[in-house]
């Protein structure tokens, strides 16, 4: 009985030592884990060989850390292989459905996948089966693996000859103190190679985001092109390299001076005129709306506005050519009558709404960001001046309304940082009906006219909303909803076919939601625009052909629909990006620009588009954003945003 309880407690002491023995078998398990990893997403055979020796390394120091916070090379294993494998499977998830890897800023928007995650149907891959039951043998071996501890094993046999010596050696080892000191050793030992594996794996880290690393290995680092850049780099060791993006880098040139001297050269001349020339033309042209002109002691107040940002509102037909049963939007495509549309273009793909809330409330570009971060989630801790603020300043109240849950991408705080007077989510509905699962288009729109209706006294509203009916997954079947839309080119998928329904019925709404604005007495000016395009698997047999580069450019295409009822001064379809389209608004809706939007106004006109991943100039040439030095002018506008966002002394100007 003694003899077992001692066994017993020297294998519990000696679990802290570490054995050389130990090394080739964690060697393997993290190059095994390195080709599993991989394998979720590509051929893990066509990474170079330095990265992928780097990427084996990476994995090899995390074990390494592992054990030796566990105390047992076992234990060390089987907490690596689980936290691999979710991490992998997170990818898989992520690319699935937003066409990007995992990026270390996703981390802050758990929450809000947490929300939604339930609402996607998990696709079957052969590489995911594959990778997850490699994973499971690795767990599995733990369970054959052999103690590699000599000591341990030596604790553990006792010598066939001179039994009885042994049995006395083995009393005095009970009955001798000495115990006492080797058991401090082994905790000495414990935490001196636990001090090693944090030390080992934070130098990793750090310095997996050098230069100089980036420049030996010849690194892609074209962030535009996340998925490109996780397959040539390595899924793990890109996830660590791009953790140096999480915080932003001051752009070249930039100093309060420079903030001062390029504010001072806006020209507010031109700015001003075009301004002053589109109210004039407004008051002149009045035009009869549905024989309901609007009275002439009403037409100097300053307009309601009203933003809809509509989850996934795109005409694919900007993606591919493809052909239906029934036109999916006829009402967005005849509508010609004192409206302006056209093209915008996002910086997200088929998720991250968040971001092209951001572009639009804020006017800054998410291409001065780092590529897929969330500036909702990162880089809005406190007050920040916006078109709510800016309106505000004229005598505006202001409503955020979202018909679903609060917790989602922190908005219940950006928006109070923001300045919204009143915020609304899904609890606070009045309008509850649903199409599938989500409230309806048509509900949301209720809920504006209700909120203008309770509202209506001299002074204006604006309400800004991000609508839920559209928001993907698009494969599950539902009682309350059917798909009329069917796609008859070949090209088309159940999922593709919900997606055009859905986009029908948003349609629909948007015509009754016009022609009930369309009788109000007030000026009323409405901007509706989709955030990004649905997910990459619900578009995937459209874009099965397309090189890269049309896919980076042609899935940040979304439309927009601006209108009034009260003449306008421009319906020239025109291409925007998110983060013009406040000053859009504005100009229309004869609101005086402050510095900053004089600015976005002059940018506008000199690049029609900019986002994450590219620009347009004036010419229509097309600029990457990454690997190309900017212009001055985007330039100028990478250090106004960064004063904007990180400075202070930008606000003194406005």
């Amino acid at each position: 009985m003694q003899k077992n309880k001692l066994i017993k407690k020297d294998s519990k002491k000696n679990n802290l030592k570490f054995s050389i023995k130990e090394i080739p078998i964690m060697l393997i398990i993290s190059i095994l884990s390195t080709f599993l990893l991989q394998t979720v997403f590509d051929n893990p055979f066509t990474i170079k060989l330095p990265i992928l020796m780097y990427n084996i390394l990476i994995h090899f120091i995390f074990l390494f850390f592992l054990r030796s916070l566990v105390g047992s090379l076992k234990w060390g294993i089987r907490v690596f292989t689980l936290l691999i494998w979710i991490f992998g499977t997170t990818n898989f998830l992520v690319i699935e459905f937003r066409s990007t890897p995992f990026m270390p800023w996703d981390i802050y928007s758990w929450q809000t996948a947490a929300n939604v995650v339930t609402n996607y149907s998990l696709p079957f891959s052969w590489r995911y089966l594959l990778t997850t039951l490699g994973f499971i043998a690795i767990f599995i071996f733990t369970f054959f693996l052999k103690k590699i501890n000599s000591n341990e094993n030596n604790n553990l046999k006792q010598p066939k000859k001179n039994q009885t010596k042994g049995k006395a050696i083995l009393n005095n080892k009970i009955n001798k103190p000495k115990s006492e000191p080797g058991k401090r050793q082994a905790i000495l030992q414990y935490f001196s190679l636990l001090l090693i594996g944090i030390v080992l794996l934070f130098s990793t880290i750090i310095f997996s985001q050098t230069n100089f690393i980036k420049d030996s290995l010849s690194l892609n680092t074209t962030l535009f092109n996340s998925r490109g850049m996780a397959r040539d780099n390595g899924f793990l060791f890109n996830f660590v390299y791009c953790t140096r993006y999480l915080s932003v880098d001051k752009p070249e040139d930039y100093s309060s001076e420079k903030v001062k001297e390029i504010l001072e050269e806006i020209d507010t001349d031109s700015v001003e005129n075009e301004s002053e020339d589109n109210q004039e033309q407004a008051t002149k042209n009045e035009i009869d709306l549905n024989q309901n002109t609007i009275e002439q002691s009403n037409q100097n107040l300053k307009p309601d506005i009203i933003v809809v940002m509509d989850e996934s509102f795109s005409d694919l037909q900007q993606l591919a050519d493809f052909e239906t049963n029934i036109d999916y939007m006829p009402f967005y495509r005849n509508f010609n009558e004192n409206v302006k549309k056209g093209i915008t273009y996002s910086s997200v793909i088929g998720g991250n709404t968040a971001s092209s809330e951001f572009e639009f409330l804020t006017g800054m570009s998410m291409g001065f960001l780092p590529s897929g971060s969330i500036a909702y989630m990162q880089f809005i801790r406190q007050p920040l001046t916006s078109i709510v603020s800016v309106l505000e300043n004229y005598g505006y109240s202001s409503t955020a309304m979202h018909p679903y849950y609060q917790s989602g991408w922190n908005r219940q705080k950006v928006y109070e940082y923001l300045g919204f007077d009143k915020i609304k989510f899904n609890k606070d509905f009045t309008y509850q009906e649903k199409v599938r699962k989500y409230i309806s288009d048509e509900s949301l729109f209720n809920e504006i006219l209700m909120e203008l209706d309770e509202n209506n006294s001299d002074t204006p509203q604006f309400i800004f909303t991000v609508s839920m009916q559209n928001h993907g997954g698009y494969t599950d079947t539902y009682r309350n909803f059917t798909n009329d839309v069917k796609v008859t080119s070949g090209n088309g998928s159940d999922a593709l076919n919900q997606f055009l329904s859905l986009l029908k019925v948003t349609d629909q709404s948007l015509e009754k939601f016009i022609e009930t604005l369309e009788q109000r007495d007030r000026p009323t000016i409405l901007l509706f625009f989709g955030d990004h395009q649905p997910n990459n698997y619900t578009v995937s047999a459209l874009t099965k052909n397309m090189s890269e580069e049309e896919l980076q450019e042609n899935r940040r295409k979304s439309n927009y629909l601006l209108w009034a009822n009260y003449p306008l001064s421009d319906q020239t379809e025109e291409d925007y990006s998110n983060n013009y389209l406040s000053y859009l608004l504005l100009k229309e809706s004869n609101i005086p620009l402050d510095n900053w939007y004089k600015f976005l106004g002059q940018m506008h006109y000199a690049y029609p588009v900019i986002n994450d991943a590219f620009y347009f100039d004036r010419d229509g040439e097309k600029m990457l954003i990454e690997g190309q030095d900017f212009s001055s002018e985007i330039n100028d506008y990478a250090i106004l945003q960064y004063d904007y966002l990180f400075g202070k002394t930008f606000e003194q100007y406005r």
